[in-house]
């Protein structure tokens, strides 16, 4: 119940930039995560995701060298390796990590 409810909030906030943050359509946006949702320590935190047309994010998909260059240069080299850092980190998940990733989307 709360990663369906917690994966529709942080895709309504990714996709409220209202833009592809890669080619600036409006059209057809999806929310893209650099590190994969699988990765309940990133899954929800608003660095790990662009805003992308569904054109740039099948690139995203079948560029991966190409994608995560383009993202060090959009995001920066350190936060880049920052998320990369955090995304290595696990821990045991308790009701109130899900209630305090929703009041960071909110």
């Amino acid at each position: 119940q709360w990663i369906a409810r917690l994966d529709k909030l942080y895709s309504l906030k990714v996709r409220s930039k209202g833009r592809c943050e890669r080619c600036g359509k409006t059209e057809n946006l999806q929310t893209s995560h650099i590190f994969s949702r699988t990765n309940k320590e990133l899954r929800w935190d608003l660095r790990n995701s662009f805003c992308l047309c569904a054109g740039c994010h099948f690139w995203w998909h079948k560029n991966p060298i190409e994608a995560v260059e383009w993202c060090k240069k959009k995001m920066g080299v350190k936060e880049y390796e920052q998320l990369r850092k955090d995304a290595r980190k696990t821990r045991q998940w308790f009701e109130k990590d899900y209630q305090e990733f929703e009041s960071k989307i909110i």
